[in-house]
């Protein structure tokens, strides 16, 4: 749940965070049709940060689209489909709070977005006892 996360410690808008995942299911929805799997995970590595990904088995991206990906009003969507807001919005959220968000893509296999999110009040080093949590594997 978005709201409890943020609460715990991410210090952010629960609201702005909501919207950045939505927006990123969303491209993955649009990214595989009807065919194709979409996977959303959260962990949090022992480094004080939390990490919130969305990878889907779409058609993945060239070289030149990741490079403009975050730009404002840029789109791969056909007219009337996309405005081109939606990451280049979810950019600017992501780094109002702190954090980072990047991608990866493999033509022809899909795309990985990945969120990094500071916890507040994080203390290091961490607990002996406190379980690592790790990003699942790629599935390409």
């Amino acid at each position: 749940d978005v709201r409890r996360a943020a609460d715990r410690g991410l210090g952010a808008d629960a609201g702005q965070l909501r919207r950045v995942v939505t927006n990123l299911a969303l491209n993955a929805r649009d990214a595989v049709g009807t065919s194709g799997e979409i996977e959303l995970y959260a962990c949090a590595p022992l480094d004080g940060h939390v990490e919130i990904g969305v990878r889907d088995t779409g058609s993945g991206m060239e070289p030149a689209t990741l490079e403009r990906v975050f730009d404002p009003f840029f789109t791969t969507k056909p007219a009337g489909k996309g405005t081109g807001l939606g990451l280049a919005v979810s950019y600017g959220i992501i780094k109002k709070h702190g954090g980072a968000i990047d991608v990866e893509s493999i033509v022809g296999k899909g795309t990985t977005f990945i969120v990094r999110m500071p916890i507040y009040g994080y203390a290091w080093p961490p607990s002996r006892n406190m379980p690592a949590y790790r990003r699942p594997a790629s599935s390409s």
